[in-house]
């Protein structure tokens, strides 16, 4: 099985529901055997890069506008998050992180069908951004039934898809 790492806290946005699209620069099914990810389940993969406050701050403050415009339950069209889920996640975070950090990294949290990536101004009518990260928006990739693991587990990520063997320890 492949493995996708990404940056928490959006890993752990896609294990809750909040995140139903990872954005890259690139198409996946334009790279060598990329085709064969089409609808596959992979897993995700929290990188081991600690959490940034100020990027969870700012992900909060686009969820309070998007609050604003009515988004509540909804899919917000500005970040591409489902506003109840993430705020909530990111809201303990928040709290949290300057103490303890409560969120995993470097390991496999879960798995999730990877769908055709599509233009995020086709599925969203303009430009997205769930981060400062702009260049990142080029491609979204639909994440469907995302199936948490019972726990973490432990592994070293890669930049890219890589393989994902069960139970891999971080070296």
């Amino acid at each position: 099985m492949k493995a996708l790492t990404i940056y928490q806290p959006w890993a752990s946005l896609v294990l809750i529901g909040a995140k139903p699209y990872e954005f890259r620069k690139w198409n996946f099914i334009d790279r060598p055997g990329g085709r064969a990810l089409l609808n596959k389940r992979i897993v995700i993969h929290a990188a081991s890069r600690p959490v940034h406050d100020d990027e969870v701050a700012d992900l909060l403050r686009k969820l309070a506008v998007a609050e604003q415009r009515g988004a509540s339950q909804d899919l917000d069209h500005g970040t591409a998050l489902k506003v109840d889920l993430a705020r909530t996640l990111l809201t303990r975070v928040y709290a949290a992180h300057s103490h303890v950090p409560i969120l995993p990294l470097r390991c496999g949290l879960g798995t999730a069908v990877l769908g055709r990536p599509r233009r995020p101004e086709a599925l969203f009518g303009g430009s997205v951004a769930d981060s400062k990260r702009f260049d990142q928006h080029v491609w979204a990739w639909p994440l469907s039934d995302v199936q948490p693991f019972d726990a973490p587990i432990p592994a070293r990520g890669q930049q890219g898809f890589w393989d994902w063997e069960l139970g891999q320890q971080a070296a």
